[in-house]
């Protein structure tokens, strides 16, 4: 829910943007006997108040205030057979800024554009991890219960209280034992950062802009349930770009250059992994620095008024220049990675991680993406055909670098077919998505406790119809 209040005064237009939105996640899951649940509720709410003023002499400006409000709170429980895991956690995020931007018109065809921006995070964190395991110390223990796990309306998962943290007791007279381990966390994290933007713009004829920009941005830290890395930082970009927007031919073709040079420091990476206790865990982590480099070219052409003809191609070098951090052996064993890694010196138990100069991953060096649109007339309706194609050159797409994470080069085309009257109150089309049955691989997950790693594929070659219709 959200409004936007807009009032005139001689000096110019104020604005108030006020917004509000719940929203309750609650998902219970049962494949062959193995269970889990989660439910979390969400509520944020925001208010910008934004002043534009009319021109004053070469100048035009804009600066305002913003407050962002969030709170999560949430419960997770997961039972397989003799293993269970249960978590709860609540988290709160104040977020305050504000921001002010001036251009100025030095000549009718030249702009320069300023802009810089305040930002205070407040976040509290309060969470806890209970993990429990049956063992059985005989041959055999029929007699063993699972762990037990309930997932109730209201989002509570069913944790039993004995054993108590870190210890181990025997289950009756089964023949197991039971053995719980867990641990709680309660944080603060209070951060800052003031960001700019700064910006020449050129209007070389009167559908044609050079431009050219630096600005930097930050993301605020947040909190993980892991332990020994309950926190991660604030990450901050400096970004360069260059670049040119044209139209020609009466505005039938479209053409728009782009450069860029993105420096990222302190870069959040989010994986699935060990926490420095060894516990299975999903966090984030400040991993170091990486350089994105690369260029865009984007064409769109209307050959005929009823066909268009869209490319765009885009070249991509992003490398980790710094990309470091710490992991648990497991077993004796170094982590489950495919980089380079040496005995810390501050533990027995930890071991360094080196993948500086590894391609950052899900960043594929070439992306090609063509497309054909055309429309036939029949009487009153009009049938619209649309033809696209990608291309991803190969790339990593997990975390560990591992050969069973790299994908090769791929090529995905896609059809439909759309029939519409022309006042476009209703449509029904025919479509097709990746004709070739390409089943890429688009994303891979390792879970070290379990010794597996889990791939996720591109949807197999589907049809459909779809319909829809405007009110």
């Amino acid at each position: 829910m959200n409004a936007e209040i807009n009032y005139d005064t001689s000096l110019g237009r104020l604005t108030l943007i006020p917004a509000w939105r719940p929203s309750t996640i609650s998902d219970l899951n049962d494949a062959a006997g193995f269970l889990s649940g989660t439910r979390e509720d969400d509520e944020q709410y925001s208010a910008e108040l934004r002043f534009t003023g009319k021109r004053i002499s070469i100048f035009d400006y804009t600066f305002g205030l913003l407050y962002f409000h969030q709170r999560q709170k949430g419960v997770f429980g997961a039972a397989l057979g003799a293993i269970g895991a249960f978590s709860s956690y609540s988290d709160d995020t104040d977020s305050y800024a504000g921001f002010a931007r001036v251009t100025a018109h030095l000549t009718d065809q030249l702009r320069l554009v300023g802009g810089v921006r305040y930002t205070s995070d407040q976040k509290s964190f309060n969470g806890s991890v209970t993990d429990l395991v049956v063992l059985c110390v005989r041959a055999a223990c029929p007699a063993a219960p699972v762990v037990p796990f309930s997932f109730t309306a209201n989002g509570q998962t069913a944790v039993p209280v004995p054993p108590a943290a870190g210890a181990i007791e025997p289950i009756g007279a089964t023949g197991a034992l039971s053995f719980r381990t867990g641990f709680a966390q309660q944080t603060n994290l209070d951060t800052d950062r003031a960001t700019y933007r700064g910006a020449v713009e050129y209007d070389v004829l009167p559908r044609s802009l050079l431009y050219a920009s630096i600005e930097t941005g930050y993301r605020s830290g947040g909190f993980n349930l892991a332990v020994g890395i309950p926190t991660y930082l604030p990450e901050y970009i400096t970004a360069y770009t260059i670049g040119a927007k044209n139209r020609f031919l009466d505005n039938r073709l479209e053409l728009n250059l782009e450069g860029f040079v993105w420096k990222y420091r302190n870069q959040q990476i989010a994986h699935l992994g060990l926490d420095l206790a060894g516990n299975n865990a999903d966090f984030t982590q400040n991993v170091g620095r990486s350089t994105n480099q690369g260029g865009e070219v984007e064409v769109r052409y209307l050959l005929t008024p009823d066909t268009v003809l869209t490319s765009n191609i885009q070249y991509l070098d992003a490398t980790y220049d710094q990309f470091t951090y710490q992991a648990p052996a497991s077993g004796g064993l170094p982590p489950f990675t495919g980089c380079r890694t040496s005995a810390a010196a501050n533990s027995t138990t930890l071991v360094n991680v080196n993948c500086s100069g590894e391609p950052s991953f899900q960043s594929p060096k070439w992306t090609l993406n063509f497309g054909v649109q055309q429309t036939v007339h029949v009487s009153t309706y009009k049938v619209v055909g649309n033809v696209d194609t990608q291309y991803l050159y190969s790339r990593f797409v997990g975390f560990e670098y591992q050969p069973a994470e790299y994908a090769p080069s791929v090529w995905q085309t896609n059809a439909q077919l759309t029939l519409t009257p022309d006042y476009g109150k209703w449509a029904l089309s025919l479509f097709a998505v990746n004709l070739e049955n390409n089943r890429y691989l688009v994303h891979a997950v390792v879970n070290t406790t379990a010794n597996v790693l889990t791939s996720t594929n591109a949807n197999p070659r589907t049809y459909g119809i779809r319909a829809s219709m405007k009110f």
